[in-house]
C-alpha cells in the first residue's frame, strides 16, 4: 500500500518512513484490546476506559504497558465541513515501526456499544 500525501509529508519531515492504516470499528477494537487491554493490570484497564470514553475539549491519550504504542482519542474536537468522518478520530502509534492505526467516524456510539461488550 502506497504512502498518503501526509504520511510523505511527515516522513520528509521526520526523516523516518510513516504510514497510516485505516481500520474498521472492529479492527480497531481488537487492536485495542490486544496491545493495551490485555497486557494490563486492573487498575490500568480502568484508566484505559477513562482515555477510551475521552474528552470534547482536549485529546486523551495512554501509552501500552510495554511502551512501543501510544492511544490517543479525540471526540468532537476535529470538526470539519469538508469530512465530518474526521469529527472522531481514534489513532494507535506503532513507535518501534512509525505506523499510526486510524479509525474515524462521525459518531462513537456504537464503538462505545462495542467497547462496552468487548471490554
Amino acid at each position: 500500500m502506497g504512502q498518503s500525501v501526509s504520511d510523505k509529508i511527515l516522513s520528509a519531515v521526520t526523516g523516518t518512513h510513516v504510514e497510516t492504516v485505516t481500520l474498521t470499528e472492529e479492527q480497531m477494537i481488537k487492536k485495542i484490546k490486544e496491545l493495551f487491554y490485555d497486557r494490563m493490570d486492573a487498575s490500568g484497564k480502568d484508566e484505559l476506559k477513562k482515555v477510551l470514553k475521552g474528552s470534547l475539549i482536549r485529546d486523551t491519550k495512554m501509552t501500552a504497558p510495554d511502551g512501543n504504542f501510544e492511544l490517543t482519542v479525540s471526540r468532537g474536537n476535529h470538526a470539519s465541513i469538508f469530512n465530518l468522518s474526521d469529527r472522531n478520530i481514534i489513532h494507535i502509534f506503532d513507535r518501534q515501526e512509525t505506523k499510526f492505526y486510524e479509525y474515524k467516524a462521525y459518531s462513537l456510539k456504537n464503538f462505545d456499544r462495542m467497547i462496552k461488550t468487548e471490554l
